[in-house]
C-alpha cells in the first residue's frame, strides 16, 4: 500500500489509493472490481463500498436484499457479512448483466476452493466472499418484489433510478423493524439539483421521479431518513418500530 505522504499529489488515481487506506478488497473481488470499472460497467465506488461495510459490520444482517446486480460486485462485497445461516437475494432485469453475474458467481466459487488449498485468513484480513449465500433473481423487480413473502433486514437499492419510486411501497413491506433500506446515486452526477428543466427531455422523467423519491423517504411514517454526500449521493432509511 502507498505511503499516505505520496498520495495526495493530484489525480484520482491518488484519490482511489487514498480510499484504499479504508476499504480493502479480497483479491477475487479487487480483480472484479477492477475489471468492469475498466469496461465502465457500473459497480459501487470505492466510498459507498465503505458506507456499506461499516453499516453492514454494525447491523450483521441475516437477509439482504439487492435490487440491481449488474456483474455481481456489490453482492459479492456484501457476502462478506452475512452470518453462518444468512442469505442474500439480488434482483436483475437484465439477461446479459444476469449470465455475467451468474459467471462471477461461480468465479468466485472457484477461487475460493484455489484459496482453501492454503492457510485460512489471519485476522485483519478482509472477510471473504460467500458466493453460496448469494441466490440470482433474473427479471423485473416490479414484477418480483410483490412475490417475496420473507422480510430483509437490510435492503440496497442501485437499479433503475426512474423506478425507486415505484419500488418504495414494496421495500417498505419487505423490511424488517430496525432493518436499513440504502439507496444509492441519488444525486444522478448532480443533475438533481438543478431544475429539470434545464436537462436534456430524455433526462427529465428520471429526474422528477428520483426528486419524487427522496421526498417520499423524507417524509415516509415508517421511515427515519438519511443523506449521505459521498460518491454520486446516498440516503440510509431505517424502518421504525
Amino acid at each position: 500500500m502507498e505511503n499516505v505522504n505520496t498520495l495526495f499529489t493530484g489525480g484520482i488515481s491518488d484519490k482511489e489509493a487514498f480510499f484504499s487506506l479504508f476499504y480493502e478488497e479480497e483479491g477475487f473481488l479487487s480483480d472484479l472490481g477492477k475489471s468492469a470499472r475498466r469496461r465502465e460497467v457500473p459497480v459501487i465506488r470505492p466510498e459507498m463500498a465503505q458506507l456499506l461495510q461499516l453499516l453492514l459490520r454494525l447491523q450483521r444482517p441475516r437477509r439482504i436484499l439487492e435490487v440491481g446486480t449488474a456483474v455481481a460486485y456489490s453482492a459479492l462485497l456484501m457476502s462478506r457479512f452475512l452470518p453462518a445461516d444468512g442469505k442474500l437475494l439480488t434482483i436483475e432485469r437484465n439477461p446479459i448483466m444476469q449470465r455475467e453475474a451468474e459467471e462471477n458467481l461461480t468465479a468466485a466459487k472457484t477461487w475460493l476452493a484455489d484459496q482453501a488449498r492454503g492457510d485460512e485468513p489471519s485476522a485483519g484480513q478482509p472477510e471473504r466472499v460467500q458466493p453460496d449465500k448469494i441466490e440470482l433473481l433474473c427479471g423485473d423487480a416490479a414484477r418480483l418484489l410483490p412475490e417475496l413473502k420473507e422480510p430483509f433486514d437490510f435492503i440496497f437499492l442501485d437499479s433503475a433510478k426512474a423506478q425507486y419510486i415505484h419500488f418504495l411501497p414494496e421495500l417498505v413491506r419487505l423490511l424488517t423493524a430496525g432493518g436499513l433500506l440504502v439507496t444509492d446515486n441519488v444525486l444522478q452526477n448532480g443533475e438533481i439539483m438543478v431544475s429539470r428543466h434545464l436537462l436534456p427531455r430524455r433526462e427529465r422523467t428520471t429526474h422528477k421521479r428520483m426528486r419524487e423519491y427522496l421526498r417520499a423517504v423524507g417524509i415516509h411514517p415508517q421511515l427515519t431518513t438519511h443523506y449521505f454526500g459521498l460518491a454520486d449521493g446516498a440516503t440510509v432509511s431505517i424502518k421504525k418500530d
